[in-house]
């Protein structure tokens, strides 16, 4: 046996590895997503939510540039997590 052959049984195998794995993390960060938002919700309905709304809004007359609140940054989170999630789960191979 070669050294040179290992190596490419190595490299062969590693994309197959890889493939089996988009499938679970795709999952996992659909979850994660899920409960992003849910926060995000939680803290948008919540006083202390409604308080930063207020002063993000304030801040924002006063600065001229647009913040995030707390809850859209949960939001944006889960966003990127879920659009993750379905191209993960709408990868073939």
């Amino acid at each position: 046996m070669e050294l040179g052959s290992g190596i490419y049984h190595l490299a062969a195998a590693a994309p197959q590895t890889l493939t089996t794995m988009i499938k679970p993390i795709a999952i996992i960060a659909l979850a994660v997503a899920a409960v992003l938002f849910y926060l995000g919700y939680q803290r948008g309905q919540s006083v202390a939510g409604a308080t930063a709304q207020t002063v993000a809004n304030v801040h924002d007359s006063i600065n001229g540039k647009a913040g995030l609140t707390e809850a859209q940054e949960y939001y944006i989170g889960g966003g990127v997590l879920a659009l993750v999630g379905v191209i993960g789960l709408a990868v073939r191979r």
